[in-house]
């Protein structure tokens, strides 16, 4: 791995770089495609927050059991390259990457780093690149998640969310009750809350707003787009 690769995959506690626990990007030729991979992971407390930040492209965030945070992300090019631009290609797309930093045990973020734009002109900007992270997260931890385009699907946490995106559709799944209070809010789009006993409000002429709001609540849920659906259930 080069010293690049390492530096966008460092851990970081408190100000000092940690020996990240990572897998060495790779690069595949898939019907003329360029692949890339980083995967890095950081102990965690079992409860405490998860913040996300300045992600785009495709997002799955999962809990687990596991008192440990894991970050994967995968960048390809959406056409094929030619054999010649193939190193070139796939230097520019090793600038996608995430930091993990720890203020304490119980509190990690994760930032997103991407390349500069000048190196995604050969993929005719991001439009070309297809861009996923999964991560992996404690699922009795609170997230809160802020995306900027693109797909956002939660699964498997039993804690307080906060998910917010620019553009793109938001699918949480999750256990619903009469301890849970939620509110989702689409301002160009729908809003969908399976089991819920809320209300739903139209905003404007395109929008959707749900909330519900029960006595008593110990959990919250906040999802929210400016431009596509929020599907809670």
């Amino acid at each position: 791995m080069t010293l690049l690769q390492n530096v966008l995959c460092a851990i970081t506690m408190t100000g000092t770089t940690l020996a990240p626990a990572t897998r060495p990007a790779v690069a595949a030729s898939q019907a003329g495609a360029v692949l890339t991979e980083h995967v890095a992971s950081v102990p965690m407390s079992t409860t405490g927050t998860v913040s996300i930040e300045r992600t785009w492209g495709d997002v799955r965030i999962e809990g687990w059991d596991q008192a440990s945070v894991s970050v994967r992300v995968s960048a390809r090019s959406k056409a094929a390259v030619p054999a010649a631009d193939a190193v070139a290609a796939k230097s520019a797309l090793d600038g996608f990457a995430a930091s993990i930093t720890q203020a304490s045990p119980s509190a990690v973020t994760i930032t997103a780093l991407s390349p500069d734009k000048r190196e995604l002109k050969r993929f005719g900007g991001k439009r070309g690149i297809a861009l996923t992270y999964t991560i992996s997260m404690p699922r009795n931890a609170n997230l809160i998640l802020r995306h900027r385009t693109g797909s956002v699907e939660v699964v498997g946490l039993s804690s307080d969310l906060n998910v917010a995106s620019d553009v793109g559709d938001v699918r949480i799944s999750t256990p619903l009750g009469p301890a849970v209070a939620v509110t989702a809010s689409a301002a160009i789009g729908d809003v969908s809350v399976s089991h819920g006993t809320g209300v739903y409000r139209q905003r404007a002429l395109v929008g959707q707003r749900y909330s519900d709001e029960p006595v008593g609540a110990h959990r919250r849920i906040v999802a929210r787009v400016k431009i596509g659906s929020v599907e809670i259930k």
